[in-house]
């Protein structure tokens, strides 16, 4: 990942931010989870003074209507889609209902000492593919 090009985002340069991704073929989609996922930790600490935690959850591949529509437009991307979920550690894509629980737990009293996380629910593929990403 870029990070100037991470910067430029979080400083709302979005024109700047566009040519670069273009310019050095960057993946703007990766860029923007990454500079998200800064804006919320630094908000977070902030926020917590005012008694509102902010966290952030980072799902893999989920079973949406949006997914079913991309396999019934294309064979070829439903089997690419496959593959992805398939190759997760877990083995398969992830439920919408799962990911809703998980929200919900971030959401909970249970959780009210989780602060400025970002919480990778992806079936283990953050774990496979950036061990060393902590």
């Amino acid at each position: 990942i870029d990070e100037r090009l991470v910067s430029l985002m979080l400083h709302n340069e979005f024109r700047q931010a566009k040519v670069r991704s273009k310019q050095f073929a960057f993946d703007p989609y990766a860029a923007a989870k990454t500079a998200l996922c800064i804006w919320m930790r630094k908000k977070a600490i902030d926020y917590i003074k005012q008694g509102v935690r902010m966290n952030a959850v980072a799902p893999g591949m989920t079973e949406t209507a949006m997914v079913a529509g991309q396999r019934d437009a294309s064979q070829q991307l439903a089997k690419t889609l496959d593959e992805f979920a398939s190759s997760a550690p877990i083995g398969h894509a992830a439920q919408a209902e799962t990911i809703a629980g998980v929200i919900g737990f971030l959401l909970s009293d249970i959780a009210s000492y989780i602060v400025g996380e970002v919480l990778y629910v992806d079936g283990g593929h953050a774990a496979q593919f950036r061990p060393e990403h902590v």
